[in-house]
């Protein structure tokens, strides 16, 4: 048995019914084990929270350690594509400038080869009228001036086209920030064999001044010889 308040025997209003508090005396138990039970929740919602934080520092500590895993990744991938970028550029370098080289080579070789051929001129072809020899010097020359022209624009296509491949090269390492040093022995070489096929084409162009001397010395020798005549 609970003892009424003394809020109770106040009279209020005009019926029984009314009271000074609008809570029962029956509803206090209740309201007392919703008390409790409302502060294990609010301990429950703590050690929830606490749990969820700490499930969220793992999760974001294994997601940013997942992040660096695969930048690491990332830039060992590019990094290796890059080496193979300058390796397979170096090798067709390579190649190429071989290839070049071979080609004025063998030009070389035919130049020279049909220089001492009409160098050597037999009894026959002294036998023949002077203006023939001279014509036929005049065409080979002319050959001959075509063919240094060909090398030249080959040579010049070369340069262009490795500039080109250098500059993309160059364009490819700034996009994924990667530095490489510049090979100056490499260069060096480079410079030194553009210096040598510059020099082939002058030993060219002094050939062909030769062999315009000559014409113009067979020219006089045929005049000396139709004034004899």
């Amino acid at each position: 048995y609970c003892r009424p308040c003394i809020s109770d025997d106040l009279r209020i209003g005009y019926y029984t019914t009314d009271h000074a508090t609008q809570t029962d005396i029956k509803e206090i138990p209740e309201l007392k084990e919703l008390t409790v039970t409302t502060k294990s929740l609010m301990e429950l919602i703590h050690v929830l929270q606490h749990d969820f934080f700490t499930y969220k520092t793992l999760v974001q500590a294994q997601h940013e350690e997942q992040i660096e895993e695969q930048t690491s990744n990332l830039c060992k991938y590019v990094n290796d594509r890059l080496k193979d970028i300058e390796f397979f550029h170096k090798r067709k370098e390579v190649q190429i400038r071989q290839s070049y080289q071979q080609q004025l080579c063998d030009a070389l070789a035919v130049l020279r080869s049909s220089i001492e051929k009409y160098y050597r001129i037999n009894e026959e072809d002294m036998e023949s009228p002077s203006a023939g020899f001279v014509r036929a010097l005049r065409n080979k020359l002319r050959e001959e001036q075509s063919r240094i022209e060909d090398l030249e624009r080959k040579l010049h296509e070369c340069q262009e086209k490795e500039k080109d491949k250098m500059v993309c090269f160059l364009k490819g390492i700034a996009i994924f920030q990667v530095a490489f040093e510049d090979d100056d022995h490499e260069k060096t070489m480079l410079e030194k064999e553009n210096e040598d096929f510059k020099e082939e084409i002058s030993k060219l162009h002094n050939k062909i001044f030769r062999l315009e001397n000559t014409l113009k010395r067979s020219e006089k020798e045929n005049c000396l010889l139709g004034k004899t005549l």
